[in-house]
C-alpha cells in the first residue's frame, strides 16, 4: 500500500504506534515503488532548525547551495520546482513538535511543493499524525499527505 501510494506520488503519513517495527516497512515500500531517495532523521541533532533541515534536504540531494538563514524557505522552493520529481523520506518526524522554527511556513512551502507544484513527494514517519505536529497542518494536512496508520492487533485469548 505505502510503495503504491509512493509510486503513484502520493505522499504518506506512515503513523505507528509503539512496538510495531516500521522500518522493514519503509525499505519493503522503497524497494516496491523502485524509488531511491534520501532518508533523513528528524531526530538527528544537524535537524534542529529549519535552515539545518533545509541544508540537510539538499545536501542529501546531492545539492550544495549555501541557505541563507532568511531565504531558506526560498531556496528549498525554488531548487526542488527545478528537479523533475523528488523524493524524501522523514524518519522520526514527532522530534518537530515545539521546534520554534519548525512552521506553518515550512508546511504551506511543504504543501505548495507537494499538492500545487507535484514536484515534492514524501513519506512521514511518525507516531502521532502530521496534523498534530506541525504548525499549520491541523488545517489542511489531509489533501496532500495521506494517513496510514499502524499499530499492533493483540489476539485476546
Amino acid at each position: 500500500m505505502v510503495g503504491d501510494c509512493l509510486r503513484s506520488g502520493t505522499s504518506v503519513n506512515l503513523v505507528v504506534s509503539s512496538g510495531v517495527r516500521w522500518r522493514p516497512l519503509i525499505d519493503q515500500a522503497l524497494v516496491s515503488s523502485a524509488i531511491t531517495c534520501p532518508l533523513l532523521y528528524l531526530s538527528d541533532g544537524a535537524m534542529t532548525t529549519r535552515r539545518s533541515f533545509i541544508e540537510s534536504i539538499l545536501k542529501a540531494l546531492g545539492d550544495n547551495t549555501t541557505v541563507h538563514r532568511s531565504e531558506d524557505l526560498v531556496t528549498l522552493s525554488n531548487i526542488i520546482k527545478r528537479r523533475n520529481n523528488t523524493s524524501l523520506v522523514l524518519l522520526d518526524f514527532d522530534w518537530v513538535k515545539g521546534r520554534r522554527s519548525y512552521d506553518k511556513d515550512l508546511h504551506g512551502t511543504l504543501r505548495f511543493l507537494i499538492r500545487h507544484e507535484r514536484k515534492l513527494t514524501l513519506l512521514v514517519q511518525s507516531h502521532a499524525p502530521f496534523s498534530d505536529i506541525l504548525p499549520g497542518a491541523e488545517f489542511n494536512s489531509e489533501d496532500f499527505l495521506r494517513q496510514i496508520d499502524l499499530s499492533i492487533v493483540v489476539a485476546q485469548p
